[in-house]
């Protein structure tokens, strides 16, 4: 939730900070959510916020041959492309 707000309503100081986003807190719809929220739920997420599109992304490290490969791979990509509000994520750590 913090993510796609700092996403849509960018902080001129204290970018890391909850507080700055907290003002914004009920203008998305989050009913029946629970987080952290799963990669799988975003299309749910995406159904209660129909002018919101999320993609996810992750940092891929590849050390199965002898030369390590490192790239951003798609976790998640959103089939509502037409949508008013894009917003990419970069996951750090999901556990499914």
């Amino acid at each position: 939730m913090w993510a796609v707000l700092s996403a849509l309503y960018p902080a001129k100081t204290n970018k890391n900070n909850v507080y700055s986003y907290s003002k914004y807190s009920g203008v998305l719809n989050l009913e029946g959510l629970s987080f952290p929220l799963r990669v799988k739920v975003i299309p749910k997420f995406e159904k209660l916020n129909p002018n919101i599109a999320v993609n996810v992304l992750y940092w891929d490290v590849d050390d199965s041959d002898r030369q390590q490969r490192s790239e951003f791979t798609i976790e998640y990509m959103s089939p509502e492309r037409e949508r008013e509000k894009q917003i990419n994520l970069l996951l750090l750590q999901d556990d499914v």
